[in-house]
């Protein structure tokens, strides 16, 4: 490699980069809003509970909502790397590719969307997930990860191909057995369980989901 290529792979693998492509997708996402762009409202539903979609009226605290989603995938995606070195690179250009990504479809700064909370939530049982390495008895975490997902299918069934990828990720992580299996069945029916409990569960209200976003997630 050439000493000017050099340069020019320092200068991209560099913080300052990085800052600069978040900077970027961050100004391209404020032009989103002011343009008055938002996101149309295709989620495919959850079992009992809105979508996320439904839930923020406000386009301000929606847009405020979707920033703060963002921001909190970038930590936690380095959080995740310098703890595990997944990318074997301490550089954090691929935190500023994400945002990049992101600010490809604007509108996704600007509104609260499923697809916020679904990259945030499969972050998080990601990072659970590879402290799970030869570690069967933390069944605590393992609950932690179906519980999560549970909850988000309760929102949008877009959660539930994620629960066979983690029993999967668990058998790759080599910490599956009777036990923790156990404890992921007791996650994912524990939020069902505890609205149940409250009396906010309404077997007249399940849901199916929605055709119409199936068709457009999957087909369009």
């Amino acid at each position: 490699m050439k000493r000017t290529e050099k340069r020019i792979t320092a200068v991209i693998k560099s913080r300052g980069f990085t800052w600069l492509m978040i900077l970027a997708s961050l100004a391209m996402g404020w032009i989103a809003y002011m343009s008055g762009m938002y996101v149309e409202n295709i989620a495919s539903g959850g079992m009992w509970l809105p979508d996320f979609d439904s839930i923020v009226s406000s386009r301000i605290l929606s847009a405020y909502i979707a920033v703060a989603g963002i921001g909190a995938c970038c930590i936690i995606m380095a959080a995740m790397n310098k703890v595990y070195n997944v990318l074997r690179t301490v550089s954090l250009m691929f935190v500023g590719l994400f945002t990049v990504i992101v600010a490809g479809t604007p509108e996704l700064y600007v509104s609260l969307d499923t697809g916020v909370i679904l990259a945030l939530v499969i972050l998080l049982c990601v990072m659970l997930l590879y402290s799970l390495y030869l570690s069967p008895l933390r069944t605590r975490r393992i609950f932690l990860i179906f519980f999560l997902l549970a909850c988000g299918v309760l929102f949008d069934y877009s959660f539930v191909p994620f629960i066979p990828v983690f029993f999967i990720g668990m058998s790759q992580m080599r910490c599956l057995n009777f036990r923790t299996f156990i404890a992921a069945l007791i996650g994912l029916v524990t939020p069902l369980w505890i609205l149940w409990g409250f009396g906010l569960l309404n077997l007249r209200e399940f849901q199916l989901p929605n055709p119409y976003a199936l068709y457009n997630l999957f087909l369009a």
